[in-house]
């Protein structure tokens, strides 16, 4: 049976590399095409635009040049889009085939509208990655891949959304009827409604002998498997379950890059692979020839200096950093995606990035908690309130007045606990366990003397924010950790 499922993978393997090999060629070979090729992205999507409610508002033509573009239409946050988001041809004629949840901003959870337009992007820039793929690590076409799943949740979508499906059924959805027809083939299968995902994970994994690539987004995931393993079977042994695994693929760049030299000492000799950046909304880079290029042939990109101005791709510098600004086949115009990249070279014409970081978000697992729903969570509490960050989970820091307060300290506290996990991404991590619990810390006395005895001027110069800076502020603040029932001095 192990050898039928692994020759079944491996006949799937070369089908799913050898239908990516004309994309591959595509992207490879135009790489001196940069402008031409973003220019006539530019006016696909202008030409989608032209006659949805949004184009109509902004006289939108489909023979805009990028510099009419660029003066006539602003740059849009989610909040932005949302209102047209909500009305039929507001930002899309074409259907939508399924609104799928990421994380959020005021509202907790963004829902993406996937169309054929945007997964036919996202089908591009992932044959083009995965003919490379098989190219760089053959061997990795003979048995089966793991992609890290999360277990399934019931997701309350908005009432405006209506009777249309909301999330995908599964990973093969991202790809369209090719990922589907794939999937079963070439991927290890995990139940996601089993009662107990963690246990059910670890079965299929550690019998799966014929594993070749494990992949997932932040490499924390591979900690908690590591644990769930030892937890469940009394032992960690990757060399015995997995003797053939080729790669293991997970974020490289950003906060994952403290985790890398952990994941070389769970996997020693295998390779590591530093995933692009990709998120619901667009694909911005692949792994493509050793490098990390921007996926020009999918969507329009722009690219916002911390100096306010706006460049196109091919104007960009190299060591230049950059919020990343997508134009992209569902009608998310010049949104800013908050991802920060820096430019480390260019493969033609093509700038090659690595991700820095995201703009006023918080993110160590994939969570992506916006700084702005947060501030509007914590803004509820009367008096100091601030979220820090400390080993694997977030902390409440609470200014209590008096231990009379402390019960209204707990009751905030269950609910700022609720409209965490209305963030999708945040719940995603914390079923996964990569995120710990939220914790709560009253501080005694005055907060705000506290945090300038030990944040100096910083505190006077920077903008306020109510998610701390990086630090041990449990072990700076005056006070202690409150429990369900009493508060531990």
């Amino acid at each position: 049976m192990i050898a039928l499922r692994a020759l079944s993978a491996g006949l799937g393997n070369r089908v799913w590399q050898l239908a990516s090999y004309f994309e591959y060629r595509r992207f490879r070979d135009q790489t001196h095409c940069l402008r031409p090729i973003q220019e006539q992205r530019l006016t696909a999507e202008l030409a989608r635009l032209e006659a949805t409610v949004w184009g109509r508002r902004h006289g939108v033509s489909r023979d805009w040049t990028y510099q009419r573009f660029r003066d006539e239409v602003p740059l849009h946050s989610y909040e932005d889009l949302l209102p047209f988001l909500q009305l039929e041809n507001g930002l899309t004629q074409e259907s939508v085939r399924v609104w799928e949840p990421t994380g959020g901003s005021t509202g907790g959870c963004k829902w993406v509208p996937w169309t054929r337009s945007l997964q036919g992007q996202f089908h591009g820039a992932v044959s083009a990655w995965i003919f490379d793929f098989y190219s760089r690590y053959p061997e990795a076409r003979n048995g089966r891949s793991y992609w890290q799943l999360t277990p399934a949740a019931q997701l309350e979508a908005p009432s405006w959304i209506g009777q249309e499906r909301a999330g995908f059924e599964s990973d093969g959805d991202y790809l369209g009827a090719v990922g589907t027809l794939l999937e079963r083939a070439v991927l290890l299968q995990v139940d996601k409604e089993g009662s107990d995902f963690w246990l059910g994970t670890v079965r299929a994994l550690t019998s799966c002998s014929d594993l070749r690539v494990l992949s997932c987004w932040s490499p924390s995931f591979l900690l908690v498997l590591r644990a769930k393993c030892e937890e469940f079977l009394g032992s960690w042994r990757p060399a015995r379950w997995w003797p053939k695994l080729q790669v293991v693929s997970c974020w490289t760049h950003g906060p994952a890059s403290s985790l890398l030299e952990t994941v070389r000492e769970f996997f020693p000799g295998v390779t590591i692979q530093g995933k692009g950046l990709l998120s619901t909304e667009a694909v911005t880079t692949i792994p493509f020839l050793g490098t990390y290029p921007l996926a020009y042939r999918s969507h329009f990109f722009e690219f916002l200096a911390d100096s306010g101005r706006v460049y196109p791709s091919w104007e960009l510098d190299l060591g230049g950093a950059y919020e990343v600004l997508q134009t992209t086949g569902n009608g998310f115009v010049r949104y800013r995606s908050g991802d920060r990249v820096k430019v480390t070279g260019f493969l033609g014409q093509v700038p090659c990035l690595e991700f820095v970081g995201r703009e006023a978000v918080s993110d160590h697992f994939g969570e992506k908690l916006s700084h702005h729903y947060l501030d509007s969570v914590l803004s509820e509490w009367v008096g100091f309130a601030g979220l820090g960050f400390e080993e694997r989970g977030y902390i409440l820091f609470l200014e209590l007045k008096s231990h009379s307060s402390v019960e209204s300290a707990r009751s905030f506290w269950r609910d700022v606990k609720a409209k965490l996990n209305q963030v999708y991404s945040y719940r995603d991590c914390r079923r996964l366990e990569q995120l710990s619990e939220l914790r709560c810390f009253g501080v005694s006395g005055d907060a705000w003397e506290q945090m300038l005895s030990f944040w100096g001027e910083r505190c006077a110069r920077e903008k306020p924010s109510k998610v701390l800076p990086p630090g041990h502020w449990s072990q700076r603040f005056q006070g202690g950790f409150l429990s369900e029932n009493n508060w531990h001095e």
